[in-house]
């Protein structure tokens, strides 16, 4: 039978590839960054971009478990594999040398953009797709209920979501511009809620093609129309419904950093998220990591 030698080294990985634009290097620099995330492999190594000179890439890659090389050759053989299907292919690298280093495994990378993990023309035509109308609700003639601090997210601990719908509901019937993304079947919040004409984005793995679905393990898609409705959205407000439907079909820290990204643009453009959360379904740990840059709706 043969036999690996496991190494605990950490190491630096030089790739080559052929002449690029400065636009496809960042997308490369950014698509490495976020294997470790979006591959779950973020207990095992630490990916850090040295630097980009002419056709040369330099990786830090930091060990946090023992491997072996043959799994070490893996690991490489799916990182470049990952950042092609993120760049279209525009560049093709082959790696052309390793450095070790007896140094001790580095620590957790810079978090980074998950909607630049999508390239260009995938995110127009994944934009073009969705659809998503920036249309409001029939304005109530009744007062408002709730008033949301712009560039402000607010957690609710909650089981069946309902404070968070009754708020959202509120919003988008006094002149909000709204997005709703839950695990409920649309056509009931719709019934339920007098939702006619607010966008509703279902998290579902069965699509279905009268609505707009997401699957919940794409949660660099779920970023994108996200952010694309912020960036469009003058009063806005989004309700993320089904955060325990997205972490079972990823992991904890998958959706943490998603929370954490779509915090980033709700203060970038004024806007307000809504975040409803089983309480009985997270640790205490869990819900204060969530609950660390929002406020609390009592």
């Amino acid at each position: 039978m043969a036999k690996h030698v496991e190494i605990k080294h950490s190491f630096e990985l030089v790739l080559e590839g052929e002449e690029s634009s400065l636009s496809d290097k960042l997308l490369l620099c950014n698509a490495f960054d976020g294997y470790e995330v979006l591959q779950d492999v973020g207990d095992r190594m630490v990916i850090d971009v040295m630097e980009f000179i002419g056709n040369r890439l330099i990786l830090k890659i930091s060990l946090k478990k023992p491997l072996t090389y043959k799994q070490i050759s893996d690991y490489i053989d799916d990182m470049l594999e990952f950042a092609g299907e993120q760049t279209n292919y525009h560049v093709t690298l082959k790696p052309v040398g390793i450095r070790w280093d007896v140094r001790e495994p580095g620590e957790l990378s810079e978090s980074f953009d998950e909607s630049l993990l999508i390239s260009h023309p995938r995110r127009e035509e994944i934009i073009r797709r969705m659809d998503i109308k920036l249309q409001a609700e029939a304005e109530s003639h009744s007062k408002p209920k709730y008033e949301l601090q712009a560039g402000t997210s607010y957690i609710s601990s909650e089981r069946k979501s309902e404070k968070a719908f009754e708020i959202f509901t509120d919003l988008v019937t006094h002149g909000y511009q709204g997005l709703c993304v839950t695990r409920i079947r649309p056509e009931a919040l719709r019934e339920r809620y007098g939702l006619r004409k607010t966008p509703i984005l279902w998290l579902t793995q069965n699509a279905d093609p009268s609505e707009k679905c997401l699957s919940p393990t794409d949660t660099p898609r779920l970023h994108l129309v996200v952010s694309d409705f912020l960036e469009k959205a003058e009063s806005s407000v989004v309700l993320l419904e089904g955060l325990e439907y997205i972490i079972t079909h990823n992991n904890f820290p998958s959706a943490l950093k998603l929370v954490q990204l779509l915090n980033d643009r709700v203060m970038l453009h004024r806007s307000r998220l809504l975040l409803p959360v089983d309480p009985q379904a997270l640790g205490e740990k869990e819900m204060a990591l969530l609950g660390r840059d929002m406020k609390a709706i009592q």
